[in-house]
């Protein structure tokens, strides 16, 4: 399926349900409190950690929800550095691995984002409407959260010598554990030139193969050149934003009664909440389909994967036809 194509079918996905308000019951004030950095009046500033272990909301609480019933990934135990340091590869498999809480949509991007319109009372940078007061979303809830891999922790990691070396043991955990590592910057297009650089000379390719973007949640707003991870959310939450903007105008009981400023005052929405829910939701299914990257370990793995096979003695990869005496023969130079 082309990038294309499947954005498309992602959009389709977010106007398939048209926002209502149908069954709210109505109030002056609902009391709820978004959390959404710098924005949300929850206040709690967000971070992986809460998204993985808060209670009640977070993925470790909810883990049999998340994985069973939503199909929202395996929600493996969190181990220390020094298990990783000791055990390595060997234990690294689809329901055992290094973890990283991923925000689906990400917590620094999404402030910034013109859909929080419908989120928060604080933005306000609409020229005509302002919500009354806050939704109930919450960035760190597990409905937004993806268990994924990183491979910093590992023995074979901190004795790789080089970053070739480091590229087999990234590509080593996507293998075995079937899901993209969490390891870099989320960016909001991607250099295939920065992918190239996590790979082997031998294993290198043009950059008219296509990318995808980003990584670790310190460093979410890294920007690099081509289509990635944050434009593709972008397209989703600017048509999540428009459906409510088209619901609001037709809505006589959303709308209430200019405020001092001129603005029009809008109720929040339930339904708000599971449109970002639907669209954290296709992000992860991209996500699982190596349609879109976290990080260029993901996207040099996705496009070279077919090519390559493991040798287990050397701990590394070769190309498919490559022998092995040749390897070993690259690899002593």
């Amino acid at each position: 399926m082309e990038l294309g194509e499947a954005v498309g079918i992602g959009l389709i996905s977010v106007k398939e349900k048209a926002p209502t308000c149908e069954g709210q019951e109505k109030k002056d004030k609902y009391g709820w409190k978004a959390r959404v950095n710098g924005l949300g009046s929850d206040g709690k500033k967000c971070s992986g950690g809460n998204l993985f272990d808060e209670q009640p909301h977070g993925m470790e609480p909810r883990k049999d929800e998340h994985f069973k019933d939503k199909n929202l990934g395996f929600v493996p135990e969190k181990k220390g550095n020094d298990y990783w340091a000791s055990n390595g590869l060997d234990v690294v498999g689809p329901e055992n691995f290094p973890l990283q809480a991923h925000h689906l949509i990400p917590k620094n991007y999404l402030p910034k984002h013109e859909v929080c319109l419908w989120l928060c009372e604080k933005y306000n940078k609409h020229k005509k409407y302002q919500l009354k007061e806050d939704t109930r979303y919450n960035t760190d809830h597990a409905n937004n959260g993806f268990a994924m891999p990183y491979a910093t922790p590992l023995k074979e990691w901190k004795n790789a010598g080089d970053a070739e070396a480091k590229c087999h043991v990234a590509f080593r955990v996507m293998e075995e554990t079937g899901i993209q590592l969490h390891q870099g910057s989320h960016a909001g297009v991607l250099d295939i030139a920065k992918v190239n650089e996590k790979l082997p000379a031998s294993l290198r390719f043009k950059p008219s193969a296509g990318g995808g973007g980003g990584g670790s949640d310190e460093m979410e707003e890294d920007s690099i050149h081509s289509p990635g991870y944050l434009n593709q959310l972008g397209v989703w939450l600017t048509a999540l934003a428009s459906q409510i903007n088209q619901h609001v105008e037709q809505c006589g009981i959303c709308q209430g009664e200019p405020d001092s400023n001129g603005k029009i005052r809008v109720l929040p929405l339930e339904d708000s909440v599971r449109l970002m829910n639907q669209v954290s939701y296709i992000a992860k299914v991209f996500l699982k389909m190596n349609l879109m990257f976290t990080c260029p370990y993901g996207a040099a793995y996705a496009r070279q994967k077919d090519l390559l096979t493991w040798d287990g003695e050397s701990g590394c990869y070769r190309a498919v036809g490559v022998k092995k005496d040749a390897l070993t023969e690259a690899l002593s130079r």
